[in-house]
């Protein structure tokens, strides 16, 4: 038996996306965007993981932990107040203004961890980025320790 459609737009079963007429709603997400919207934050943090492990090296799971642990400890620390005066739906790849914590770059074993400070509203590439040009330059080779944060 083969399953139900489920819509891309409104992410519900029974209908395709063409016969669709309610608000878009994302299922990766949860926000107000189609499923196949390139503006979904879950599909940006996929993309930012993929370029991360296509430079890098490594698994999925030290990519992960280099690229959104950061971003997830924010995002769930946020009150529904602050997420609705930020708007964050618009710009998804952006952290709250009060951030102020930092997130732990990979290093060899037997050496430190380096922190990068995460600012106010930075977007997340442009963190990983820097991130990966600070590891370079230290000479750091990858992400090959642990990471002391849960996502």
């Amino acid at each position: 038996m083969r399953p139900a459609a489920v819509c891309v737009r409104c992410g519900k079963n029974g209908h395709v996306e063409r016969d669709c007429s309610a608000d878009p709603h994302c299922v990766n997400c949860r926000g107000d965007n189609a499923t196949s919207s390139k503006t979904c934050s879950t599909v940006l943090e996929e993309q930012a993981i993929l370029r991360y492990k296509a430079e890098n090296g490594g698994t999925s799971q030290q990519a992960r932990k280099a690229i959104v642990v950061e971003i997830h400890r924010t995002i769930s620390a946020r009150t529904y107040a602050s997420a609705v005066k930020t708007q964050l739906r618009t710009k998804p790849a952006e952290l709250p203004k009060d951030s102020g914590r930092s997130a732990l770059l990979p290093c060899r074993r037997g050496k430190k961890p380096t922190h990068v400070g995460i600012q106010a509203n930075e977007n997340v590439d442009k963190v990983a980025k820097a991130a990966l040009n600070k590891a370079s330059t230290l000479g750091n080779k990858g992400p090959t320790a642990t990471f002391l944060s849960r996502v």
